[in-house]
């Protein structure tokens, strides 16, 4: 990642952490517990050299602590979620989910409250309906996993006025989503949600979604090239993996 972008991305996840912080949490998790790749997606627009308020910044932040709970939950045992560290990422996650609630407040803006609100509920419906049931064909695969993935970037960039990034998100982060599984690029405590679902499927959602990006990024003109190449070489290390992964 460019300096300039690496500089923006390590503020804002420095920012999140700092807001999120409980010292028995910290204890616990060696590293950084905000996902780089969302806090990119997120700060896109600014990235492109869009306008960025406090009030922006604010609701960034509010994002980043939700997508830290939703990770922390993610690595729950869902067979046994009883021992101690289990216990913990569930309050760790219970904790990070507080956090949004007062940062908005601090605001406020109901109508961003309200909407990621009812996004957080779909994630977690989505979640739940996909470890009873894996997704059937790579459409519902995209669907689903771009739901849980991008979600609550969609909402913020649909709250300010920043839909024209929406497309490119909502097939990054589900591409790069399963590019980790597919590479076998990702841990076991992180392969709980989605681990059920067809391998046959994952590859051809991840070949359509490839497909699909290529071409959007293509007649993406609002957005720099520097930025264009930067999402390009964030793939590239995942195409690699799954590649080989299939050979």
């Amino acid at each position: 990642m460019e300096r300039a972008y690496m500089q923006y991305v390590k503020e804002y996840v420095n920012e999140v952490e700092q807001s999120i912080y409980e010292p028995t949490v910290n204890r616990h998790f060696s590293a950084t517990i905000v996902d780089e790749k969302k806090a990119f997606f997120l700060l896109l627009p600014l990235l492109n050299g869009e306008a960025w308020s406090a009030h922006l910044q604010t609701s960034a932040v509010a994002v980043g602590a939700v997508h830290a709970a939703f990770d922390v939950h993610d690595r729950i045992d869902v067979i046994d979620a009883t021992p101690k560290s289990q216990q913990l990422l569930v309050l760790s996650g219970d904790h990070f989910s507080g956090i949004y609630y007062r940062l908005l407040a601090s605001l406020p803006d109901f109508p961003f409250i309200r909407s990621l609100s009812g996004t957080i509920g779909l994630i977690n419906e989505t979640k739940t309906n996909m470890m009873k049931k894996p997704p059937v064909g790579s459409e519902q695969v995209i669907k689903m996993i771009a739901i849980i993935e991008a979600g609550c970037i969609a909402d913020f960039y649909q709250r300010f006025g920043f839909t024209a990034y929406l497309e490119i998100t909502e097939l990054v982060l589900p591409l790069l989503w399963i590019g980790e599984r597919l590479g076998g690029t990702i841990g076991v405590q992180e392969r709980v949600i989605g681990q059920n679902i067809n391998m046959t499927d994952l590859e051809l959602a991840y070949s359509k979604l490839a497909q699909r990006l290529e071409q959007v990024l293509e007649n993406a003109y609002f957005l720099s090239s520097n930025l264009k190449n930067e999402i390009t070489e964030m793939i590239i290390p995942f195409a690699e993996h799954a590649d080989s992964n299939r050979r």
